[in-house]
């Protein structure tokens, strides 16, 4: 083996060292670190709106009370028509940082198959845009 190869093995073997310790965290957690390091950074931007981390973090603590007024516990499922709005997004955070999991229902899927995917994904709850 000539040095050359063996100088790109080393380089090889150098650039794949990645076992460094990852800390577990959820998105929601990353999110509202997020918040707290920059609130009045603009998180979201679409269909020629945009809010801040605030406005957003404001958003989804609202969804997530009236989740939990409807009684949705940590592990259960929450339906979440995917229309492309800063709600969808604001509904989603809301779903994961009350621990339970949102099951993305497509829009213009005919309203059988929406009704189906909630009630075989157990859906206890199903936000839309509005």
């Amino acid at each position: 083996m000539s040095s050359e190869d063996t100088a790109l093995e080393q380089a090889i073997t150098d650039y794949n060292q990645t076992e460094k310790a990852i800390k577990p965290d959820t998105l929601y957690h990353l999110f509202a670190r997020q918040t707290i390091k920059t609130p009045e950074n603009l998180a979201i931007e679409c269909q020629g709106r945009a809010v801040t981390y605030q406005e957003l973090q404001v958003m989804s603590n609202r969804i997530s009370s009236f989740l939990e007024e409807k009684g949705i516990q940590p592990n259960e499922y929450v339906g979440v028509i995917v229309d492309r709005k800063i709600e969808t997004i604001a509904s989603i955070l809301a779903v994961l940082k009350i621990g339970a999991a949102y099951i993305p229902i497509n829009p213009e899927f005919p309203k059988e198959r929406q009704s189906y995917i909630v009630k075989d994904g157990n859906c206890k709850v199903v936000l839309t845009a509005e």
